[in-house]
C-alpha cells in the first residue's frame, strides 16, 4: 500500500478475516512511520437492527507512547468518518481538511 506523496510502502498484511465479522492487518514494515510495525489496525462489523450493522475500528499498539500517535489519530479521524460517508452515501472525502 502507499499513500499520495510518499513513495516508500507500507507493507500490511491481513492476518483475519471473518466474513460480516473482522479484518485485522498486520503492519510488518513501514519506513516513513515505523512505530507502526507491530500495529494491527481492526475492523468490526455486528449487526444492528433488522438491516443494519456496526463498523468499529481500533488500532491495536497504537497508543500516547509512540512518536507517531498524534500525527495518526489525526488522520483516523479524517479518514474514519470519511469511510462512513463512503458506505451510508457511496461517496466519501479521505483527502479533504479535518472535520
Amino acid at each position: 500500500m502507499t499513500f499520495a506523496g510518499i513513495d516508500r510502502p507500507l507493507l500490511i498484511h491481513v492476518t483475519e478475516a471473518k466474513h460480516f465479522a473482522v479484518v485485522r492487518w498486520g503492519i510488518t514494515a513501514c519506513d516513513f512511520l515505523p512505530d507502526w510495525v507491530g500495529t494491527a489496525p481492526v475492523f468490526t462489523l455486528t449487526e444492528s437492527g433488522a438491516e443494519g450493522c456496526e463498523l468499529r475500528f481500533r488500532h491495536e499498539g497504537l497508543n500516547p507512547r509512540l512518536d507517531c500517535y498524534d500525527m495518526c489519530r489525526t488522520g483516523w479521524d479524517q479518514y474514519l468518518p470519511s469511510l462512513r460517508d463512503y458506505i451510508q452515501t457511496g461517496t466519501g472525502n479521505p483527502y479533504t481538511g479535518p472535520r
